[in-house]
């Protein structure tokens, strides 16, 4: 077990608040629907998974109204060597700096939640069958981001399990075929997650 995988038991803890903070966490766990307690668990998700680690490191939050005209002047064969480079070294090095295992399992994780749920990179839905592992990941900004993530997890892919990948990109969608053969031969530490399901 660990924070990435908890078995489900509670704890009770109380702190003080502000306020004024505590009027605006009632207005957003009004406006989605759930509860304070419900609101402050996502939140506290959030920084154990991502945000403690954003602290340490050096990063930036960019808009995508940033980012867009940016990627819009680059080449696509640009954009393509720029994501092959990182997708080979930061996705790992992510992982194992949470005391993840290099394994299809951490992946999932890594696209569903890290760039995904929390990254914003793109909203995944991940499915699973008899034969494959499929990621769908939507986005909101154009052509060149499709470009840019098929690029980074493919190196991802390639860098962690060995497993090459041919990704279809669409203006506003990449998808991820990874038949399960593939995995059960990836040196995956006996767990391939393929088990999982991320939506």
């Amino acid at each position: 077990m660990s924070a990435y995988d908890p078995d489900g038991e509670m704890i009770t803890r109380t702190f003080r608040v502000e306020k004024v903070w505590d009027e605006v966490l009632n207005e957003e766990a009004e406006r989605q629907g759930i509860s304070v307690s419900a609101l402050l668990n996502l939140i506290v998700r959030r920084y154990v998974f991502v945000q403690r680690f954003f602290d340490r490191d050096q990063s930036l939050i960019v808009e995508y109204s940033i980012l867009d005209p940016m990627l819009d002047k680059l080449s696509e064969e640009t954009i393509v060597e720029a994501a092959k480079i990182a997708g080979s070294l930061l996705p790992g090095d992510a992982m194992l700096q949470r005391g993840l295992p290099l394994n299809f399992k951490s992946i999932v994780f890594f696209i569903g939640e890290m760039c995904g749920r929390y990254g914003n990179w793109y909203k995944c839905e991940h499915y699973v069958t008899d034969g494959e592992n499929m990621f769908y990941l939507r986005h909101d900004i154009d052509r060149k981001w499709s470009v840019y993530i098929s690029s980074y997890l493919s190196s991802m892919f390639k860098s962690i399990l060995d497993i090459d990948t041919d990704p279809e990109i669409r203006e506003d969608s990449v998808t991820i075929h990874i038949p399960n053969k593939y995995l059960k031969r990836a040196h995956d530490g006996g767990d391939t997650g393929i088990r999982s399901r991320y939506s």
